[in-house]
């Protein structure tokens, strides 16, 4: 999968997506919007919710990097070190600590899809 066969793709303006080969590469900077599908999968049951809502490989694609993301054991290199970036091994590039962190808050917030699956159907004001 690539980045363009996300149906978030036209509006999202995330550094590190999960659909890109190379998402180890990329860096985070505060204050840099974090991917869609990180956020909904964080959520209390979102890993369903996120299968429900995209292709099985998408789901899994997601899943994986959110894995790696929030295991506390990869080493976070620096966005200086060149020469580790997007090695093998689960180095991650400077700044993925804070999608962790971010992750971890919104994990406590309600899902999009969620609240969209609250919202009234049929003929409304």
């Amino acid at each position: 999968m690539k980045p363009e066969d996300c149906g978030k793709y036209e509006a999202c303006n995330a550094n590190v997506c999960p659909l890109n080969e190379q998402w180890r590469r990329s860096t985070q900077l505060p204050g840099e919007p974090i991917c869609f599908w990180f956020r909904e999968y964080s959520k209390n049951g979102g890993p369903a919710l996120v299968l429900s809502r995209c292709a099985q490989e998408m789901a899994d694609t997601v899943a994986t990097a959110y894995a790696d993301i929030m295991d506390d054991t990869h080493m976070v290199i620096s966005p200086y070190d060149t020469a580790l970036a997007g090695t093998p091994g689960g180095q991650l590039r400077w700044g993925h600590q804070l999608i962790r962190r971010y992750l971890k808050r919104w994990a406590h917030t309600g899902s999009k899809f969620a609240q969209g699956a609250r919202l009234p159907h049929g003929d409304t004001l």
